[in-house]
């Protein structure tokens, strides 16, 4: 009884439920649909290529967002002409994700460069720059 009393303690302090607000995401992620985020998620190990993480707006505090990384600490990443080129090599997106947009980002340590899947509908790194990890809820 007390550890199911514990994981039900500990399943609610470290999972958030989000409700998705705007397009950003979409297809991935639709308006209005909710996600579990994990607290926990990168306490070891820090995001990898193409996860979507919940962050605090970096420029905006108590904003969340939804969105995907696609540039890791200390990497060089380039988006142009719908091609994403990390450290020169032209790495394929997931399904989903538009082809669009431009930006470029020369990640230090600790450092994520994300986007929104719906490039045209959202405000990711090409507007407010690199995340650093601490801004990275789950």
């Amino acid at each position: 009884m007390l550890f199911s009393l514990w994981n039900t303690f500990l399943g609610a302090i470290c999972v958030k439920w989000i409700k998705v607000q705007g397009h950003s995401m979409h297809p991935t992620l639709k308006d209005g649909q909710w996600v579990r985020v994990d607290r926990r998620a990168y306490q070891k190990c820090g995001p990898q290529r193409f996860d979507i993480v919940l962050l605090e707006h970096p420029r905006r505090a108590g904003l969340l967002e939804l969105k995907r990384v696609v540039g890791l600490p200390c990497e060089r990443v380039v988006l142009a002409s719908g091609r994403l080129i990390v450290d020169g090599v032209h790495v394929q997106q997931p399904v989903g994700a538009s082809d669009s947009g431009r930006g470029a980002w020369e990640l230090g340590a600790g450092e994520c460069a994300v986007l929104g899947d719906n490039r045209e509908h959202s405000t990711d790194s090409r507007a407010f720059g690199s995340v650093h990890r601490r801004f990275i809820i789950g």
